[in-house]
């Protein structure tokens, strides 16, 4: 085998790797061939932020409270409950076929959107609600970072919200970021600072102050379990 032929290989080689990491990002990052988030992922997520916005919106939550209680004043009669994984994506089944078409807004992120920004700053770090936020582009409320020092499940499995009550405690051991979104969170409140990160990254710190990107989004038009 000639030099060139050698290094043809190689270059086609590097060409290769270069390609399967990139297709293994994307596919970390949850995209589809044309970048926008896929809709496998949209469809797993998205029942956390329908009932999470029917609780918010129609339970009246309360600090101290088990969350069940807010969705027994919410109203919902069906039989499922949004407290575990299955019992979640029927509910939220259920809320887009008979109650989102009747809330204010212009389609499905208009009407989260409205509700996320409103509701109780607790609610939505409490249920994890931030990271559904960032995924899917979501406002929050304008007083969110102030709730982020304070504990909250870690054993949540989305698109399950959790039964019990929230309290003003603080993080039993410190704040410990699980994902970056939540280090973004933790860092833009002032609570933590990554133990890591080198000198060269502290002089940039400017530059790692915005959240962490996420892919466009194709909401559908129409509003259907």
């Amino acid at each position: 085998m000639s030099q060139s032929q050698r290094t043809r290989i190689a270059r086609l080689e590097r060409r290769v790797r270069r390609y399967v990491a990139e297709r293994a990002k994307a596919s970390d990052s949850h995209v589809d061939k044309d970048g926008y988030l896929d809709s496998e992922t949209f469809g797993y997520y998205l029942p956390h932020a329908v009932n999470l916005a029917y609780i918010a919106r129609f339970g009246d939550p309360k600090i101290g409270e088990p969350l069940r209680e807010a969705w027994k004043r919410a109203g919902y009669t069906g039989r499922y409950d949004p407290f575990d994984r299955f019992g979640a994506q029927m509910v939220s089944k259920d809320l887009l076929s008979t109650v989102f078409p009747g809330l204010p807004g212009d389609g499905m992120k208009e009407k989260l959107d409205l509700i996320f920004e409103t509701a109780p700053a607790w609610l939505i770090w409490f249920t994890q609600g931030d990271m559904i936020a960032a995924m899917f582009g979501l406002k929050l409320p304008a007083d969110f970072l102030s709730v982020v020092k304070f504990a909250r499940p870690r054993d949540l499995t989305s698109p399950a919200l959790p039964s019990g009550a929230f309290e003003y405690q603080p993080w039993p051991e410190g704040p410990k970021p699980m994902w970056p979104e939540e280090e973004y969170l933790m860092r833009k409140a002032g609570i933590w600072d990554n133990p890591n990160m080198s000198r060269r990254q502290r002089a940039r710190r400017s530059d790692m102050e915005s959240p962490p990107r996420q892919p466009p989004i194709r909401w559908p038009d129409a509003l259907s379990g």
